[in-house]
């Protein structure tokens, strides 16, 4: 009986795999928005060195963490907060986060805050983040930040 020799099998034609990134890039993305006296919902894009960012081709991005701050007039609170992604106008479930009240007229505003809160979502090339806010009411100007962590990942 004949056995063959270990690694005696040519491959004809083989190559190697091209090597990609293993390490996660970490980015952190912010956005504020003004929600102006007379309006009560707002939503824009989350941006990335002044433009609104969309994952770059070969790439999923990874958000592991949100946390914000909102300032509101008196007496307002903020009942809807949350971010989804979306590409040509096709959008993702929401991702709701929970506004918490720290100080009541401090500085003629009700201050709250998102406090840091882990999640699990991704985002796939070509696809934008958008961040949604409505508030109780329509008077005076309201203004929310929000810092969205996440890593870079190939796709």
């Amino acid at each position: 009986m004949n056995t063959p020799a270990k690694n005696s099998v040519k491959r004809s034609g083989f190559r190697p795999a091209l090597a990609r990134s293993t390490q996660p890039k970490p980015i952190t993305l912010h956005r504020e928005i003004n929600i102006l006296d007379g309006f009560m919902y707002r939503e824009e894009l989350v941006q990335f060195a002044g433009k609104a960012y969309s994952v770059p081709a070969g790439m999923r991005l990874a958000i592991v963490s949100v946390s914000g701050a909102l300032d509101l007039p008196v007496g307002q609170s903020a009942f809807r907060v949350s971010f989804r992604s979306e590409k040509n106008g096709i959008s993702n479930p929401q991702h709701w986060l929970l506004p918490m009240p720290v100080a009541t007229n401090y500085t003629n505003a009700d201050f709250y805050i998102i406090d840091e809160k882990q999640v699990r979502a991704f985002v796939e090339q070509g696809e934008s983040i958008v961040l949604a806010v409505t508030r109780t009411g329509f008077t005076g100007q309201a203004n929310i930040q929000v810092t969205l962590t996440a890593y870079l990942l190939d796709a």
